[in-house]
């Protein structure tokens, strides 16, 4: 189960870096905004899609393996087809900020980029949910409670 936590983690970091952001562009000039968007494009480009490489490749399987069902086949498929529209986004965005000069920074490239995060947050609730309850399935017998069924329909109330 440590693939897991090490993916929860990474979660948790994925959050503190879009508090971070949103509090970074809040009052950037645009000079040092030029600055914060060439870190930021560095965390999108490294970070978030080596973590999406960890999931795909060891998280996903191990998961898979202890749970052969057809929901946990489900579950796991819709959260892998998440990744493929977000590398892409990461693509998009990395084009947009390498080509602004650094003090070319406008509110339209700012709003993509806090959607995208949202967006990203929202994908890792989800995928926590999913630890959340393979963790405690491990930890004992599978409840109602804990059950993948449960935090799916649960899961917009985040």
């Amino acid at each position: 189960m440590q693939f897991v936590r090490t993916a929860q983690a990474d979660h948790e970091l994925i959050t503190r870096v879009t508090e971070t952001a949103h509090r970074l562009f809040a009052g950037a000039q645009p000079a040092d905004a030029g600055q914060q968007f060439s870190i930021l494009q560095q965390v999108l480009t490294v970070k978030i899609v080596e973590h999406f490489a960890f999931e795909e490749k060891y998280v996903f399987p191990a998961l898979l393996d202890g749970n052969p069902d057809a929901q946990w086949v489900q579950i796991i498929t819709e959260l892998l087809m998440e990744h493929v529209p977000m590398v892409e986004a990461i693509q998009q965005l990395n084009a947009r900020i390498y080509q602004r000069s650094l003090t070319d920074y406008t509110g339209d490239l700012w709003t993509a980029v806090m959607d995208f995060l949202s967006d990203l947050v929202t994908h890792a609730a989800k995928e926590d949910r999913l630890y959340q309850s393979v963790l405690e399935r491990a930890a004992g017998p599978v409840h109602e409670l804990n059950s993948p069924a449960r935090w799916m329909r649960d899961g917009d109330r985040t």
